[in-house]
């Protein structure tokens, strides 16, 4: 089967339940590779659900299969493709287990998703063929077959508008605003198959079209359901935080770096030192919506600028585009309770954001492009003076969360560097650093963070060792 064959196969059938996903997915395999029977199992907890079967196994959906039980159990465990031949007797593993009548070969392919099992596909041939699919081929059936399930889960939590995210943060409004987020970042691992083929010559343009108009098909599903829900919360949920803008701005555009390589555009970022005090989910979620419409329409160049603007940081994003229609940006600076008009959705989710973060918005555009301002509070306090530190204790222990406080042997662009590329909410400066968490790090993290760090505590069991730091 050809590459592209199977992404088309597996993007068409993402949308609606798992269910009716399975059932797509698996008869529109059935008519590329010709197999007489089989089944797509779902992995939850330590169980493989029959989702959907054909043939002989329709009797069996909805029944469970322990991990590491009969056949399916055992490649899910083991996270091994199995290729059985003439049945399973002679097989000592499964000598026990009972033949099915007129088998002749079988596949047995665990779907994996971060190279974690998510699920099995089995794959029953009763005629006495030659059958084409090498271990690679396998493989690869394997990686993205488990990619497109782990979405369709995705797709589910949205449908259902039942998500719970509680190692994230208790209230409801900003878990969908986390979920907003995590979903964009789930789908890089399919960007990322993209980019692995597409440096093997192993794609064409055709494809890029195809998982695209998939992929905003899904994030517009979530702008949908998140304007739904928070848009509509006159008292919506912010935690405000000291933010260091011009940090968070880089990481940004290091996590579009993949993209903006492959679509042959660039962003011109030019800020300044600076710290916000504001919500960072959801001034994440406003610049990626003006950054995504840019990547969109610019011809190939996105500009990014921050300053500092009467107790404000001023952020402007800037493309080379075509420009927005002027009756789409008064509607969208005007209408206050819901857009009456896709058009424009996701500048108008941004407004309306940027408003409930204490924040100013303004967009201005014409046939040679369109530039997105944001103004957010500047953070009054110095940092890491004791009413700074005193802020993030209350804020942690409000919300159950914990701190790294380390002070800098030699401050420099590597460290800058290592932040930026390796976790997403701190605060630094050149003299030390508070790194945000809400589980501890590893005992690799924390010696990694040693080498450039000559002190570190942990709040709140080294509570009183930091207040004595800051006297």
């Amino acid at each position: 089967m050809e590459l592209i064959d199977l992404l088309e196969i597996c993007v068409e059938c993402i949308g609606g339940k798992s269910n009716i996903f399975c059932r797509k997915l698996l008869n529109n395999l059935k008519e590329k590779l010709h197999f007489d029977s089989g089944s797509i199992l779902i992995l939850k907890g330590r169980t493989l659900k029959i989702v959907y079967g054909i043939e002989e196994v329709k009797r069996y959906i909805n029944k469970g299969i322990p991990l590491g039980k009969r056949i399916s159990g055992f490649a899910a465990l083991k996270n091994k493709i199995l290729i059985l031949i003439n049945g399973i007797k002679k097989y000592k593993k499964f000598k026990n287990l009972e033949e099915k009548k007129g088998i002749k070969k079988s596949y047995v392919i665990p779907l994996r998703y971060k190279d974690k099992v998510v699920g099995v596909l089995n794959l029953n041939y009763k005629k006495d063929i030659e059958l084409n699919l090498s271990k690679k081929d396998l493989s690869t059936i394997s990686g993205i077959v488990g990619i497109m399930v782990k979405t369709q889960e995705l797709v589910d939590k949205i449908s259902n508008q039942n998500v719970k995210f509680s190692r994230f943060i208790k209230e409801y409004e900003n878990s969908i605003s986390i979920f907003h987020h995590e979903l964009i970042n789930s789908l890089i691992p399919v960007k990322e198959i993209l980019k692995t083929y597409y440096s093997k010559n192993m794609i064409d343009t055709d494809l890029f079209f195809i998982i695209s108009n998939k992929l905003n098909t899904i994030l517009d599903l979530s702008e949908s359901i998140f304007s739904l829900e928070i848009l509509k919360k006159k008292d919506i949920f912010s935690l405000h935080l000291p933010i260091n803008i011009d940090l968070f701005i880089k990481k940004l555009i290091f996590e579009y770096s993949p993209i903006l390589k492959y679509n042959g555009k660039r962003i011109f970022y030019s800020g300044v030192e600076v710290i916000g005090f504001t919500d960072e989910e959801k001034l994440s979620i406003s610049m990626r919506n003006v950054i995504n419409n840019s990547l969109r329409y610019a011809k190939g160049l996105i500009k990014i600028e921050t300053e500092k603007e009467n107790g404000f940081v001023k952020i402007v994003i800037e493309d080379d585009g075509p420009g927005i229609e002027k009756e789409i940006i008064e509607k969208i600076l005007k209408e206050e309770d819901f857009p009456s008009s896709k058009i424009g959705f996701g500048l108008f989710i941004t407004k309306n954001l940027i408003k409930k973060i204490d924040g100013k918005f303004e967009i201005e555009s014409s046939p040679s492009g369109t530039k997105v301002t944001f103004k957010i509070p500047q953070y009054k306090e110095k940092v890491f003076s004791k009413k700074h530190i005193l802020y993030e204790m209350k804020i942690a222990k409000k919300y159950r969360e914990m701190f790294y406080y380390g002070i800098f042997e030699n401050f420099n662009e590597e460290i800058e560097k290592y932040f930026v590329e390796n976790f997403t909410n701190y605060v630094l400066d050149k003299k030390s650093f508070i790194l945000r968490s809400m589980a501890p790090y590893s005992q690799k993290v924390l010696e990694e963070i040693g080498k450039f760090s000559k002190i570190l505590y942990r709040y709140p069991e080294e509570k009183d060792l930091i207040l004595e730091l800051i006297k």
